[in-house]
Formats: C-alpha cells, structure tokens, sequence
C-alpha cells in the first residue's frame, strides 16, 4: 500500500513541476484545485487535461484515480489504526490499481513533465466538466 502511494507520489512529483499552489483551471465549488505537493492526486488529474486528455478519456483517467486514492486512503487508515489487517486481497487491489492508472497516463500522455501548466499549449477547455471534490 505505501509503496502504491509513493509511486503514484513519486510521478506526480516527476510529472507535475509547476510550483504553483492551485491550478485554476480545475475549479470546484469554493475554490482552486489545489495541486501542492501534498495533493499527489490532484496534480495527476490536472496533469492529464494540460496534457490534451479531455472528454471521456479524461473522466476515465480522472474517475481511476479517486477510485485508487479512496482505496488507498482506506488502506492506509485501517493499517495506521490497527483496527484490522489490510488483507493480501487489500494490497492486490491497490497494487493492480496503481498499475491501471499509471498505464492510463502512459497511454494518454507524452509522460513529459509540466514545468508552468499556464503556459500549456493544451488548456482545459472552456466546456470541460468542472472537478469534483479536492483529493489528496
């Protein structure tokens, strides 16, 4: 389970450069999608429209990893708490999960890192689907 959150953090660091707290773009109600460093998730759901995947195949790459970070926030609070093991099962999921999402960003994008996303030749469309919920 932790190795799943450090490779996803690990590419998220990797793949998202810009030092920018929020990327504007991505609204949601109340405010900016925040993409610190803290929120690894957000960063690779921003990662991908700044890369030119919208439409359904943006809502795929966007809709695995808040399924994966749900999974893995779960995992990791029933490991922390000691209130039940996390299950080969549990670790299987993640693992297989983390390997999806990480093939779905591989497939969709040229993997090459975003150093400043305002300066993106491909922005978030006007029409795109606002983002849900901030993740971490």
């Amino acid at each position: 389970m932790y190795a799943c959150r450090s490779v996803l953090s690990d590419l998220a660091a990797h793949l998202w450069r810009d030092h920018a707290k929020v990327y504007p773009p991505l609204r949601q109600p109340g405010g900016d999608w925040v993409v610190d460093q803290e929120h690894y998730i957000n960063r690779l759901v921003a990662y991908a429209p700044v890369k030119g995947v919208t439409g359904h195949a943006r809502a795929v790459v966007q809709a695995e990893l808040e399924r994966l970070n749900t999974t893995l926030h779960k995992l990791n609070e029933l490991d922390s708490k000691a209130h039940a093991p996390v299950t080969r099962e549990d670790a299987r999921l993640a693992a297989i999960a983390t390997y999806v999402v990480v093939g779905e960003i591989v497939l969709r994008t040229d993997m090459q890192p975003v150093d400043d996303a305002s300066a993106s030749s491909d922005p978030v469309p006007a029409d795109a689907p606002a983002a849900g919920d901030q993740l971490q």
